[in-house]
């Protein structure tokens, strides 16, 4: 099996640069013919994955959620199948598949050759694997300090949500899923149960149903969304009565009023402005799995 293993040196504080070498040496020695390829700045993956799949069998990520986000876009158009290898801070969709976070299982994961087919969501052009997050998700990703990232993973991402200032700070926008429409200061379309690590924001999404997972928030005060996140930690988030569920292919996030720009984020990294139209590919993805 030809192979192209793309890696992100800085992920996971820069333990992916020596899971990188490991993998290459495990896969050669599984029998594979292996390109790596290591990025140097911001989307670099993205060009990488689109051209490694015209000469190789397969691609293998070795990097966090972000990483793995760049190189499904790279894959657009093409039936390149994807291995990873976990090596972020967090690691959502390895944690949604079930992948050993061991280098030496998770290449023989890829050898073994068992895939499933992901269903991808696309917001405003650009693909994701987990989620589009809109509101003080997206501002905590954009007021996040790395270095509590890097050490702390997801408890970073609650500690920072919960700051005054990210509370407080986005205005309101709404949610257009067909007829329904819902007023939130938080929103999150999703692909997987889990969140950012193992919060489970949508309790019935999954990545293959040919669906995406809308759970709207709207409630500013420390207590309301203490507990939005406590009910996170066990997967009933949605049933707060704060909150609403809905599903759907297809679907708008777009401003309420004129109190300034609306943030969204595309798989934990910070990805632009409202209004946002999303969409969903079924199936579009195969994704190296356990047998």
């Amino acid at each position: 099996m030809r192979i192209g293993l793309i890696c992100n040196p800085t992920a996971g504080g820069g333990r992916a640069a020596g899971n990188a070498e490991q993998a290459v040496d495990e896969l050669r020695r599984l029998g594979c013919d292996v390109e790596s390829a290591f990025t140097t700045a911001r989307n670099d993956a993205t060009a990488q994955a689109t051209r490694l799949a015209r000469i190789t069998d397969a691609l293998v990520v070795v990097g966090g959620d972000g990483t793995i986000n760049e190189v499904v876009n790279g894959l657009k158009g093409t039936s390149i199948p994807l291995g990873i290898i976990p090596s972020g801070s967090v690691n959502v969709l390895s944690l949604e598949l079930g992948l050993p976070r061991s280098v030496e299982r998770a290449c023989a994961v890829v050898v073994a050759g068992r895939v499933r087919d992901l269903d991808v969501g696309v917001v405003n052009g650009r693909r994701f694997t987990l989620m589009v997050g809109v509101g003080f998700d997206a501002l905590t990703v954009k007021n996040i300090d790395l270095t509590a990232k890097r050490r702390y993973g997801e408890a970073a991402f609650v500690a920072t949500a919960l700051r005054r200032e990210v509370r407080r700070e986005g205005p309101d926008f709404v949610v257009h899923v067909g007829r329904r429409r819902f007023v939130a200061n938080f929103a999150v379309a999703a692909n997987t149960h889990y969140y950012g690590g193992r919060f489970g924001v949508a309790r019935r999404a999954r990545p293959d149903d040919g669906l995406l997972d809308v759970v709207a928030f709207r409630d500013r005060t420390f207590a309301g969304q203490a507990s939005f996140w406590l009910g996170a930690l066990v997967g009933w988030a949605g049933l707060h009565p704060s909150a609403a569920e809905m599903r759907a292919r297809r679907l708008q996030f777009v401003p309420y009023g004129d109190r300034g720009p609306v943030w969204y984020q595309v798989d934990g990294e910070l990805a632009g402005t409202l209004p946002a139209e999303v969409d969903l590919e079924p199936g579009a993805l195969s994704v190296f799995v356990p047998t």
